[in-house]
């Protein structure tokens, strides 16, 4: 704190550089160059002081979380082991959101974060394709307020798969107008502008393959298919077709996990009603959903998705609820320390102290620079050699300070 008021006295006592009186420049720079090299004194004396507390503070941190990591290792003998409040928390949330929360509160109320990875889609997916209507996946999708157009375009997307699929396998008549809705609602439509509809549909219902189709369809079109497009051709007739081999050509990273998925689905369609036997379905739904239509088998992927939610919702709210007791126990812990120091010391994390006088001792260092970095500022003229070399000692001065903060978070955040 001494260096501090110094470094203020001589910060407030630094005159002004007149530009008025050009006579007497020199002796007023040769003064305020002095004054520079006492404050850039004063920094490194600072900054030094700040290195070696800082250095033991991150050595105090690291014993105090060896002690605690020893303590929880090593129970007291004969001590019964608390329960888990935040387990037991949770799972209570999770069971009065399941109690209160429906398909129908999610999609009015849900939070994007939460909606991204519930099995949304596949709940809409099926309702759409038991209903035999594309358009259900986009009017499903309007109704969730938090707004997922990914998801919405990934549910268009896989109808289309699902739906010619089971079409070109079971030979359905209806065939022809499953693709024509599957074009005039799939953003595919902007792709094949130009293209008559009966005549790609009637390449989408025919046997080709995936490589064999898409040139076909590329050559049908006005601007022919791009690479991207070209490898998106070629996902979604690999998926439609759902045979075993064209599967394993499919992304098998996380990235394209749900076309691998869809495909598998459709393969073990064929499977099973080529051989009649449903429990060649295994653990893929949407072949079930395919092999005995109804809308009780969306049910399922409701609950699931109500789970899924459930359980990302009280997750959340859990740790909330643990961030607002940790802040109120930590308040207190300061409350006590003002009131009885020795009683506090007991009920207050080491730690925590000990970050709030780091704290203190940052800002006042860091204030001190900043006070000293404005007198370097404004220092005329700034093309003197002198100054320039000063300037240089003091912004080294600063470097250092950055470089042991840097240093300190380093080690007590790992």
């Amino acid at each position: 704190m001494l260096e501090i008021f110094m470094a203020a006295s001589l910060l407030a006592a630094s005159p002004a550089v007149s530009r008025a009186q050009p006579a007497a420049q020199e002796p007023a720079n040769d003064h305020r160059l002095k004054q520079l090299d006492i404050l850039t004194l004063q920094a490194a004396q600072m900054v030094s002081s700040l290195g070696q507390f800082l250095g033991q503070a991150a050595a105090s941190w690291e014993e105090t979380n060896r002690k605690n990591r020893l303590q929880k290792s090593q129970p007291p003998v004969g001590a019964v082991p608390a329960p888990d409040l935040w387990s037991e928390a949770r799972k209570n949330l999770a069971l009065d959101c399941r109690a209160r929360y429906s398909i129908s509160f999610i999609q009015e109320s849900g939070e994007t974060r939460l909606l991204r990875n519930i099995g949304l889609e596949s709940y809409y997916l099926c309702q759409a394709f038991i209903k035999k209507d594309q358009g259900g996946c986009r009017t499903a999708f309007k109704q969730v307020k938090a707004g997922v157009p990914d998801l919405e375009r990934s549910c268009s997307s896989n109808w289309g798969a699902l739906s010619l699929g089971h079409a070109i396998i079971s030979k359905n008549p209806d065939a022809m107008r499953v693709c024509r809705t599957f074009i005039e609602n799939d953003p595919i439509k902007e792709t094949l502008r130009g293209a008559p509809t009966a005549k790609v549909c009637s390449l989408m219902l025919g046997p080709d393959g995936p490589e064999s189709f898409c040139q076909k369809l590329s050559s049908m079109l006005l601007r022919p298919l791009g690479p991207q497009d070209v490898k998106a051709c070629l996902t979604h007739r690999r998926m439609t077709l759902g045979y075993d081999k064209y599967c394993r050509q499919l992304d098998s990273s996380p990235k394209g996990a749900a076309d691998l998925r869809l495909c598998q689905a459709v393969a073990a369609f064929r499977q099973a009603r080529e051989a009649r036997d449903p429990a060649l379905c295994g653990a893929h739904e949407e072949c079930r959903w395919m092999l005995a239509p109804s809308l009780e088998s969306c049910e399922a992927a409701a609950k699931r998705a109500e789970a899924a939610y459930c359980s990302a919702w009280a997750d959340e709210s859990a740790m909330k609820q643990r961030a607002q007791l940790e802040s109120q126990q930590r308040q207190q812990g300061v409350a006590l320390l003002q009131k009885a120091p020795s009683e506090a010391a007991q009920r207050v994390d080491p730690n925590s102290l000990l970050m709030e006088q780091v704290k203190a001792r940052r800002a006042e260092v860091e204030n001190f620079l900043s006070q000293a970095q404005m007198a370097f500022e404004g220092f005329e003229p700034k093309s003197s050699t002198s100054y320039q070399a000063r300037r240089q000692k003091f912004y080294q001065q600063r470097r250092r300070c950055e470089r042991f903060l840097r240093d300190f978070a380093a080690k007590t955040t790992r």
